[in-house]
């Protein structure tokens, strides 16, 4: 039986990955690291649709490679947390949106857990991500905002046509 791979040649592999991940990570602007475990193929693959329609990225990876990885990033803290069988979601442009995707399976599914994450430079804790991910999108923001807005002026307006009424009558 002859190895297609020698062992350098794997180890060049296993390195090129962890440097793959850590260019990634250093430019991200947040990562979520959870449990996958009792995730079956098909909520992967239905998470890993939703944060790739963002441009964000999720890997099922082995401990060691995402210790490396995120150590080569230059990113401290995180070496106690990953345990387990893990998945890492990396957020390249919307920070808040692999947060969230992850949450909504961490609440349909009670097994699959928050490990850790980072945001704008700071560690998250398990219990961190779970507040920031039941905070409203930028979008929803923005409609809150606009509705305090309009509120006012709708009311005068309501003002002025009841007036109005009254007059005609």
């Amino acid at each position: 039986m002859k190895f297609k791979y020698t062992m350098k040649a794997i180890i060049q592999k296993k390195i090129e990955h962890v440097n793959r991940i850590a260019e990634l990570l250093k430019s991200a602007k947040s990562f979520v690291v959870f449990e996958y475990s009792t995730m079956t193929a098909k909520a992967i693959t239905a998470l890993r649709r939703k944060v790739k329609t963002s441009a964000n990225e999720m890997f099922v990876l082995k401990n060691n490679i995402l210790k490396r990885a995120i150590k080569a990033a230059g990113i401290d803290g995180f070496d106690d947390e990953i345990k387990n069988q893990i998945a890492v979601v990396i957020g390249l442009e919307d920070a808040f949106l692999p947060i969230k995707a992850v949450h909504e399976y961490v609440t349909a599914n009670e097994k699959v857990n928050f490990v850790c994450g980072y945001l704008e430079n700071k560690k998250l804790s398990a219990a961190e991500l779970n507040e920031i991910a039941v905070l409203p999108s930028r979008d929803e923001l923005y409609s809150m905002f606009l509705s305090v807005l309009q509120a006012p002026v709708r009311k005068f307006m309501y003002a002025l046509k009841a007036v109005a009424d009254t007059k005609q009558q």
